[in-house]
Formats: C-alpha cells, structure tokens, sequence
C-alpha cells in the first residue's frame, strides 16, 4: 500500500471524527437553544429576543457544514473500500470495520478474527499512532 493510500484511509477515521463532533455541537445548540414549548406555543428558556433567530442561523450553519461533512464522508469511504479490496482478507476486514464503519478498535478486531495487538501492528503499518 503506497503512502497516498494509507492517508485517505487514515483520513476516512479523521473526517468521521469531525462528524460526530459537529452532530454532538448541533444537538447541544438545539438543547440550549429550544427548550420545550410554553403552553403558548413559543419556546421558552431565552430571555433575549434577538437570541432565538440568531440561534437558529447559527443551527442552520451548522447542518450546513455537518452536510457537508457528511458528503466528504462518503467520498472518502467509498475511495478507501477501493483501496481496501486490493489488501489480503483478514486485512480488508479489519480496515473496514475499523476505518470505513469507524468501530472502536477492539470491536474492529472481533469482527477480523485477530488480536488487539495485531490490530495496532495493522495501523502502524499505516503510519496510525491509535
């Protein structure tokens, strides 16, 4: 596997990362910002008028971004799965369970048949610190 092929399987578990950090942002701004509803219907929670729209742009922003990110996502998994079929059997699995379906590592290592300390040989060889 070429240096160019290890980083966009490394960079496959970098942009899933970057994901979950913007879903876990979004639904804390939507917590704080949109509590449950008064009986009349308006939000509650705010004492700043002007708060609610701006937090909602900024909500808006960010589903923006996490659509993106999304997209990336999906590109980059789809050119590892390329990468990752050219790779011995027991390899292919642990790669994909661990880079493309972004398992945790000893999960990614059940599903290989392989030790853990197999695992972190496999993601050395990528240049993978874990």
């Amino acid at each position: 596997m070429t240096r160019e092929e290890a980083d966009k399987l490394l960079a496959v578990r970098e942009i899933a990362e970057e994901l979950e950090r913007l879903e876990d942002g979004l639904e804390e701004l939507k917590r704080r910002t949109i509590s449950s509803p008064n009986m009349d219907g308006m939000p509650h929670g705010s004492s700043q008028g002007d708060a609610l729209p701006a937090a909602l742009i900024r909500m808006q922003d960010m589903e923006d971004k996490l659509g993106r990110t999304s997209e990336r996502l999906r590109r980059a998994q789809n050119a590892a799965r390329r990468i990752i079929r050219q790779l011995p059997v027991v390899k292919r699995i642990f790669y994909e369970a661990y880079y493309v379906e972004h398992d945790k590592h000893d999960a990614a290592c059940r599903v290989a048949g392989i030790s853990e300390s197999t695992g972190y040989r496999y993601m050395r060889q990528l240049g993978d610190k874990g």
